[in-house]
Formats: C-alpha cells, structure tokens, sequence
C-alpha cells in the first residue's frame, strides 16, 4: 500500500499540478486513473475494507465516492503539494463564509487547504475573473459584436411569522450588473448625428402630458396592444391564441432565440453588492461601478 500510495502520489503531481488536467471524481474514472498510475489494488482494497454483503447498491455506490476521497487524503498525507481536492474544498468553504479558524482546523483534518492558501487563491480567483472580463470586452470590440450590460435588483426577504416589534422582515436589496456578449449578433453601429439622440436639458414633464393627453394619444392609448399593431406584424409576430397557449402552459423558451439569450453563456458577472436600486442617485452609484 506504501507502494502505491507512492506511486499515485506521483502521478498526481505530474497530471493535476504540472500539466494542469482537472481532478477526476468519478469512481470508475478514478479507479482506471490509479492503474494507469501503478496503484491497481488501492481503490478496490479501500472499498473492499468498508462494504459488507449488507449494503444495497444505492449505498456501494456512495461507499465509492468516499473511497475517492479517502484516497486524495492519503496522497495529500504523502505530499501536501496533491492539494488539488482540498483546494475544491476550501472553495466550497469560502462561498459558506467559514473563517480562518475554521479553515485551518479543516486543513489539519486533511480535508481542505490552508487559510494562508485560501488568501491567496481568493486573490488569484479575483485576478483571473477580471482578466477575462477584459479579455471578452476586448473580443466583443474586435469582433464588433454586441455586448449587453444589464442593472437589476435583488430581495431577500426574510419574514418573522411572529412580529415582536413594528418591523415584520429582514429585506436585503442586492444589486447585480452583468454584461453578456453576443457573437452572432453584430453591434448596434454608433449614428452620425449621435448628439441629437438626447436632449440636453432632459425630459419636459409639461410636454410629455401635453402629448400624451391629447385627443390623438388617448385614442390610441385607448386601443388594445394587439390592435395597434400594423397587420404584417400581427400575422408575422403576433397571434392572440399562441400568446393565450404559451401564457397557460409557460411555454417562455420554446424557440432556440430565446433560449440563446437566456442563456448562461458568454455571462460575466461584473458587480454585486448591497444596493436598493429606487432612486437616480441608485443608478448612478451602479452605473459608477461599472465605469
């Protein structure tokens, strides 16, 4: 067992630090990686040393993944540098907001890097996350492609059945902005006469209601959305009973289109912090983050 411990120590080194492959978890994977590796007998010997006649299936199979990572410990045992399932580990750790304390007493138990390691692969999971960030942006303006960059808010809301004071929940307003880029779709070209797009002096509140509330407006306000429509579209796009159908049986994804935009696909995550977006002052601050 020395041996093969040795031996698949090694290899592990050489496929998963070196030459940078991904951790193999699957069972029947790993088993055939330990051969390949020189250690033909380990995995089947630790399954064999814990299963018994009395175990179904279902739990021989759980039984298996143990035996996985049973296996990474004692090669991480031989050599601290086959961290690489700690490493997965302590990332999982992380995202649950476990503290140095903590990660360092899992560290002793074999279970998960060290927090001085955690720090550091904190900050290069934040390096790398910015740098393809960049590296889409600077694709999408080369391509000349589309980019979407989308502001939106988050509630948390947890609520008290029994209210002990006038407060009845605990709400968190967390904004999100993400930029999706979109090969197939060619960017929106900037016009010549861009400066006349905006109105420098803003939006005239006395203007819009004289609009809107003229004789012509409100007859069209009046109208239904479907009826407004010219005829080509409505035949085209629009047809009032698979609107009805798609509404009753939550068809919103049906075609390839739109599953393509809902995609998480070429989606970076850009900011996201606690921030409830219901003022201009809002945006801006959102919109600072972004720039």
């Amino acid at each position: 067992m020395t041996e093969e411990i040795t031996s698949l120590s090694r290899s592990m080194y050489r496929s998963f630090r070196e030459q940078q492959m991904p951790l193999i978890y699957d069972p029947e994977e790993f088993r055939k990686f330990c051969i390949s590796a020189g250690a033909p007998s380990i995995f089947d010997n630790v399954i064999a040393a814990v299963t018994t006649s009395r175990k179904s299936t279902k739990r021989i199979e759980k039984t298996k993944k143990i035996a996985v990572n049973v296996i990474y410990q004692l090669c991480f045992a031989n050599s601290q540098l086959n961290n690489g399932m700690q490493k997965d580990h302590c990332k999982y750790l992380m995202l649950k907001n476990l503290n140095k304390e903590a990660l360092d007493t899992e560290h002793y138990l074999g279970n998960s890097c060290s927090s001085r390691t955690a720090y550091y692969m904190r900050k290069n999971i934040d390096r790398l996350h910015e740098e393809k960030i960049d590296k889409a942006i600077d694709k999408a303006i080369e391509g000349k492609y589309l980019v979407v960059c989308i502001i939106d808010d988050f509630h948390c809301i947890h609520s008290l059945r029994r209210p002990t004071d006038e407060k009845t929940s605990n709400e968190k307003h967390i904004c999100t902005i993400v930029i999706k880029t979109f090969p197939k779709i060619p960017a929106i070209p900037i016009p010549s006469d861009i400066e006349n797009l905006h109105n420098p002096n803003g939006i005239s509140q006395d203007i819009c209601a004289s609009i809107i509330c003229c004789p012509g407006s409100m007859h069209t306000l009046s109208m239904s959305f479907a009826s407004a429509m010219p005829a080509w579209t409505k035949s085209k796009l629009f047809d009032p009973e698979n609107e009805r159908r798609r509404l009753r049986i939550y068809e919103y994804a049906s075609s390839q289109n739109t599953r393509d935009m809902r995609g998480m696909e070429n989606l970076h995550l850009l900011q996201m912090k606690e921030l409830p977006l219901k003022s201009l002052e809002n945006f801006r601050t959102a919109l600072n983050w972004i720039t």
